[in-house]
C-alpha cells in the first residue's frame, strides 16, 4: 500500500490523487510502515490548509526517531516543509545529517552543500568535505563541484588549491554535468587566449 500511496501522491504514472494516497498511506501505517507515517504527514503538509498542517505537526513531533538513511531523509523533507521554507532550515538539515552520517549518498552530498555554503547559518566546512567525499566516491556530480569550489576557495584547507579544484570540476564535467561544464567554459574564456583556445580543442571538447 505504500507503494500506491507514493505513485498517487506524487503522480507517477498516473493521476496524482491525494485522497487515494492518503487513504493508501493509511493503511501502510496500520500495517507497520514507519514510512507511511512520514509521507502522509508530508500529504498533509503539501495540502497547505490549516488543520491538514496541523495534524501534519502532530505526527512529525510524535512520530519515533527514524532508523534508517531514507527515513531521516524524508524527515528532513517534512520539516522544511513545516517551516514553510524552499531552502534548508537547522532543522531539516540535522535530520539530513543523520542519513549521511549512516553513509547515505545523496544525503552526504546535499549535507556537504549546505554545510560548505552555510545556507542555515551552520559552517562545518570538515564535515562538508567528509560528506563530500563520500557522495564523490559513489560518482556524485554536484559533490564534485561544491569540493572544487571549497578547494578554490580556501574553505576547510590550510591554502587555496585552484589545480585540485579544477580537477575535481572537471571530473564532474567529463561525467556530463551542465553546471561544471558552464563553470569550466567561462573560467577557459576568461583565462585564455583565442589563440590557445582554438589550439586546446581536446581540452574543451566536452563543454559542448
Amino acid at each position: 500500500m505504500l507503494g500506491v500511496g507514493i505513485f498517487r501522491h506524487r503522480g507517477l504514472g498516473c493521476q496524482a490523487d491525494f485522497d487515494i494516497a492518503e487513504e493508501a498511506y493509511l493503511k501502510a501505517r496500520d500495517q507497520g510502515s514507519e514510512e507511511a507515517v512520514l509521507q502522509l504527514a508530508i500529504l498533509y503538509a503539501e495540502r497547505g490548509d490549516e488543520s491538514s498542517i496541523e495534524e501534519a505537526r502532530r505526527i512529525a513531533s510524535e512520530s519515533s526517531e527514524p532508523n534508517c538513511a531514507r527515513l531521516w531523509l524524508i524527515r528532513s523533507n517534512l520539516l522544511m516543509l513545516l517551516e514553510g521554507s524552499n531552502t534548508p532550515t537547522r532543522k531539516s538539515l540535522e535530520a539530513a545529517m543523520h542519513a549521511a552520517d549512516m553513509g547515505d549518498a545523496d544525503a552526504c552530498e546535499w549535507c556537504g552543500e549546505v554545510l560548505a555554503r552555510g545556507t542555515t547559518g551552520l559552517i562545518n566546512n570538515e564535515k562538508a568535505h567528509q560528506y563530500l567525499d563520500i557522495a564523490i566516491a559513489d560518482g556524485r556530480t554536484r559533490a564534485m563541484i561544491a569540493k572544487g569550489i571549497m578547494l578554490a576557495n580556501g574553505q576547510g584547507v590550510h591554502v587555496a588549491d585552484k589545480h585540485k579544484a579544477s580537477e575535481y570540476i572537471e571530473r564532474a564535467a567529463r561525467l556530463g554535468d551542465a553546471d561544471a561544464k558552464a563553470i569550466l567554459k567561462r573560467v577557459w574564456s576568461e583565462n585564455t587566449s583565442e589563440e590557445v583556445q582554438s589550439s586546446e580543442s581536446s581540452r574543451i571538447s566536452y563543454f559542448e
